[in-house]
This record gives structure tokens, C-alpha cells and sequence, in this order.
């Protein structure tokens, strides 16, 4: 189960099996009916998926409502089976975590491979994203910020200078590939979430050296993205207008220019939809590439007419005939595998994805329509998600009413995003328990993540903290429980980390 969270869920239901026919095989029911008695946070975990249960009740789609409870069985059976289990011993617990950063460590591996073509899967890749092909990429980011997380603790904890080095190695590694991929979630989950695990843990222990080491380090790592974002922001919005009184009209082939005063897009800061010839750009292009310009598409499935004309726009140069012959074979090529900004060839990942951001969130605020583009889409879907609760306080549409209560939305306000994108949902865990099961689902949700700990004494628990700033910190830009794999690294840590974890593991950075 450790294993299969980040390589694939085939063995995922397979490994809930073994676990609930062992727990039965055990035998012992009496010692453990006393654990569950004595636990009521099992109790609170197994509610998760009664009260969706009982949300089938009223749901509009009896079929996604007993998918959606099979994909949650989960959550009601993994805290029966561990949470009135004893604790694992420590070289099993940590062996167990060991399985667990393996896991992720390969699947990083592959989809690093797949990313720079070194491995080619059969499903086609049309956007990074697509790359992680065990596990959708913001569920991997997840796991890579904890993996992170429990590499940092072995780094304390353990004696041998080697392993010490092998863990900071992948450390390293993880970071890379987060920025790699460009996963601004995993990002900030592993620096601004570690910040606050790090320093939580400083002050309950009392390190103040230790605390004001980590400050000064993620001052300065938080500095260094305040500037980073900056510049990118400085880019994109510092606008270079035109002044449409002296506009040249003809190019210097002698055709007319076209200018749309009215298109807000930019590249850079520069207009994108001013000086350029289509004819010429048409002709020209041609001549140099095999993809038609006025129908054919670039790698991303874009139009490669917008695609060449934001490029053009990037370097400020005018969108003709001229501007193509200066263009290097390397040029073209990026501009056919969907480039759209000169300097993107110079910015970091991150910077690329941060330019991307500023992009959606210019045009969406000029009318552009937000479909395709995460952050914008994520901003329509929690706009829609909060209006069906306006409209479903008390009980919600029900358990799987969740994709026709937005289609019926979308119809009803005649919604911008495209009907390719329509079957996404909130993209936020809160507002999709309260789309479901309304405010008192979404009140009792809430306080099972903060009771369950809080009984259980973990808020001094490094490993627990840990992965309660991941899973919390997800919950707010992902609805992470409904996946199986969102839902088996929910329940899988949350029960180990409860219910598994030996004494000292559980409340120590350092080695005993």
C-alpha cells in the first residue's frame, strides 16, 4: 500500500485486502473491540464515510453516489483494521517509511525520464502534467513534499555519515524535481509548510539556536521567491503601449498592418494583436515549417498562428514576413512544440510557470475565457462550488451529486468554462464536502481533522504534524479525497501516524 500510492493504483484495493483479511486472521477481537472503545477517534475517522453513505439518501445520481462510496470504502475500514492494532516496532515502522520515499523516489525517476523523452509511454504527452504517468502530478507533489519531510528527520536522527549524505542527496533531488516540474502546489507545500512544521517543532522543543537557524534559511528561500515572483510580475505587466496616432501602416514588403486595439493580450508586456500582416506571416511561416499556419496546431494542441504571434510579441518584434526570416531553425522549432515566449528558453521551470500564472490571471480579468488554464479554471470552479451551496446549506446535492449539481449550474449561468473541462469540480476539499453534504457535513469534516490528532495527543508528533500541514495545505488548492490514491495517502498516514507509530518515532526528532 505504501508502495502503490505513488506507482499506480493496481495494487491498491489488492493491498486493503491483505491488510483486512490479516486483521481477521489475527483474531483477538476482544483486545481489540476494548482499543476501539478506548479510541473514539476511530470512531470520528469511520463517520467520514457514514455520513456519505447516509448522503446517498438524497443524491441526484445513485450510480456516481455508490462509485463515489466505493473509491471512499477507505476511510471506514483502514481505521477499524489499524486503529485497534498494536504499534508496529520501530525497524518496521521505519522500513514502512522507507518503502514509502522508494516509491516516490522512482516515480520521480520516470517521470523525469518521460519528461526530457528519454522514455516515451504510449498514452501521448501533451502537457508536463501528463508526464507523471503512475499518478496525476499533484498527488505525486504530495507525497514527494512529505518524502522530503521524513528524509529531513532521518538526517537527524541517524549516525551513519553515508546515510546522512544519502538522504540530503535526495533532499536535493526532490527539490529539483518539484521545481522541475513546475508544481508551484508541491512548491509551497514543501517551503512554506515546512517553514511552519520546522519552526513549530523548534518552539515545542525549545531549540532556540535551531530556531533561528531555520528562520534565517527559509527568510532567505522565502526572499529569493518574493523576488523571483516579482521579476516575473515586473515582466508581464510592465505594458509598452502604443501610440495609435503614429502607427507605421505598411510593412516593409509594402502590405497593410493590421492593429487590434481591442485584444488585451500581451507577451512581455507588449500587445500581441498590433502590427502584424497575416498574409505575410502566412506565406512566410510556410515556407519554414510543416504545420499550416491558418488551421494547424503546435504540440500543445494550439493554434499556431496565436502560438507564433505571442512569440513574435515576446521579443517586440513586428508579426511579418521580416520577423519569420530572423527566426533560427531552433526558433521555429520551439514555436511548433508550443513556445510562446522568447525568454521562456532562459527562465527557470518555476520562473515559467510563474509567467504562466501572471498570463492566465491578466486575461481572465479582460474577459478571457479560463478553461484549460489551472489557476483561472481552479477561481471558476470554487466560484461555482460556493454558489450551489448558497443554494444547498443544510444537506448538500447528496453523495456523487457533485458533477450534476455543476453541469446544471453551468447551463443555468451560462458558464465561460468549455464542456471539455466541465466534468472538474472544486478543486478545493472543503468546498467539496459542503457541495455534497452542505454545512453540517463540511462542520463535522472539519472537526474530524482536528479532533482525531488533538485526542490522540499528535500535535508534538513531528511525523504527524508533518503530514498534517501536507494534507492540509492540499485540501486548499485540491479536492484530494476523491481519488483512490488521494484517498489511500489521506487514510494510509493519517491511521499509521496515529494508531502505528512506536513512542519514540512518534515524538522525537532526535535519535533516542
Amino acid at each position: 500500500m505504501a508502495a502503490s500510492m505513488s506507482l499506480g493504483k493496481f495494487f491498491l484495493g489488492g493491498s486493503l485486502f491483505i491488510i483486512s483479511a490479516n486483521w481477521i486472521v489475527e483474531g483477538n477481537f476482544k483486545s481489540k473491540y476494548r482499543l476501539f472503545l478506548s479510541r473514539p477517534s476511530i470512531a470520528i475517522l469511520m463517520g467520514l464515510f457514514l455520513i456519505h453513505f447516509v448522503g446517498l439518501l438524497w443524491t441526484p445520481d445513485h450510480s456516481a453516489g455508490w462509485n463515489d462510496l466505493k473509491i471512499k470504502l477507505p476511510l471506514f475500514f483502514i481505521p477499524m483494521v489499524i486503529g485497534t492494532s498494536l504499534p508496529l516496532k520501530k525497524k518496521t515502522f521505519e522500513y514502512l517509511l522507507l518503502t514509502f520515499v522508494g516509491a516516490v523516489f522512482i516515480s520521480s525517476i520516470v517521470t523525469t525520464l518521460v519528461v526530457y523523452k528519454i522514455y516515451v509511454p504510449i498514452k501521448p504527452i501533451l502537457d508536463i502534467r501528463d508526464a507523471s504517468i503512475f499518478v496525476p502530478l499533484i498527488r505525486l507533489s504530495l507525497m514527494t513534499a512529505l518524502s522530503v519531510f521524513l528524509l529531513l528527520r532521518w538526517t537527524v536522527r541517524i549516525e551513519n555519515y553515508f546515510l546522512k549524505f544519502l538522504s540530503l542527496t535526495l533532499v536535493f533531488w526532490f527539490n529539483w524535481f518539484l521545481q522541475n516540474m513546475q508544481s508551484l502546489t508541491g512548491l509551497v507545500i514543501l517551503y512554506f509548510g515546512g517553514f511552519i512544521l520546522l519552526l513549530t517543532m523548534s518552539f515545542i522543543y525549545r531549540k532556540r539556536i535551531f530556531s533561528i537557524v531555520l528562520c534565517s534559511l527559509f527568510a532567505i528561500a522565502g526572499i529569493f521567491g518574493v523576488l523571483t515572483v516579482n521579476r516575473m510580475y515586473s515582466t508581464f505587466f510592465t505594458l509598452h503601449p502604443i501610440d495609435s496616432e503614429q502607427l507605421d501602416t505598411l510593412t516593409l514588403r509594402g502590405h497593410k498592418y493590421d492593429h487590434n486595439f481591442k485584444s488585451a493580450m500581451i507577451e512581455n508586456g507588449n500587445p500581441v494583436m498590433t502590427y502584424y500582416c497575416w498574409n505575410e506571416l502566412d506565406s512566410a511561416w510556410n515556407s519554414r515549417s510543416k504545420i499550416i499556419f491558418d488551421r494547424g496546431k503546435d504540440t500543445n494542441g494550439n493554434p499556431i498562428s496565436i502560438t507564433l504571434l505571442r512569440y513574435l510579441a515576446s521579443k517586440d518584434w513586428r508579426k511579418d514576413a521580416n520577423a519569420i526570416a530572423q527566426l533560427s531553425d531552433k526558433e521555429i522549432a520551439a514555436v511548433e512544440r508550443g513556445a510562446t515566449n522568447a525568454l521562456d528558453s532562459v527562465r527557470s521551470p518555476v520562473e515559467r510557470r510563474l509567467y504562466q500564472v501572471c498570463w492566465e490571471l491578466y486575461h481572465y480579468s479582460h474577459g478571457a475565457n479560463p478553461s484549460g488554464n489551472s489557476v483561472t479554471m481552479r477561481i471558476e470552479l470554487a466560484k461555482t462550488a460556493v454558489n450551489i451551496i448558497k443554494q444547498n446549506p443544510w444537506i448538500g446535492v447528496g453523495t456523487g451529486g457533485q458533477q450534476k449539481s455543476f453541469e446544471n449550474h453551468y447551463q443555468m449561468s451560462g458558464s465561460s468554462i468549455e464542456k471539455e473541462w466541465q466534468w472538474l469540480h472544486a478543486h478545493n476539499q472543503f468546498l467539496s464536502i459542503g457541495v455534497c453534504l452542505g454545512i453540517p457535513g463540511l462542520i463535522y469534516f472539519i472537526f474530524s481533522i482536528w479532533f482525531v490528532p488533538h485526542s490522540m495527543k499528535r500535535w508534538r508528533s513531528y511525523l504527524y504534524l508533518a503530514f498534517f500541514i501536507v494534507f492540509l495545505l492540499s485540501f486548499l488548492d485540491d479536492d484530494t479525497l476523491e481519488t483512490s490514491q488521494g484517498i489511500g495517502f489521506f487514510i494510509f498516514f493519517n491511521v499509521l501516524f496515529l494508531y502505528m507509530m512506536p513512542r519514540g518515532s512518534a515524538f522525537n526528532l532526535d535519535k533516542e
